[in-house]
């Protein structure tokens, strides 16, 4: 039995993907959830900002907790928390 991936199996589509991640709520535009869009009256959300949703939320908490493993406890940097926007 072979390890090894078969990259030929399924095709890969980003927008299958996006549209994945959009029904699971792993994130969304923000202010997207309360009604604002392009087919609203509600102002549009900020560009290039999102909100997470559970499973996204997770997801983003693991990713932060490995990357403080690594760099904080393994590699002996100090942490600092400053404002981001």
């Amino acid at each position: 039995m072979s390890n090894a991936v078969n990259k030929t199996a399924h095709a890969f589509s980003k927008e299958n993907l996006q549209n994945l991640l959009n029904q699971r709520f792993f994130y969304a535009p923000a202010f997207d959830i309360y009604g604002a869009g392009a087919d609203s009256s509600a102002p549009a959300g900020c560009a290039g900002l999102y909100d997470y949703g559970p499973p996204g939320s997770a997801l983003q908490a693991n990713i932060i907790a490995e990357w403080r493993k690594h760099f904080i406890v393994e590699e002996g940097m100090y942490e600092l928390d400053t404002t981001i926007m």
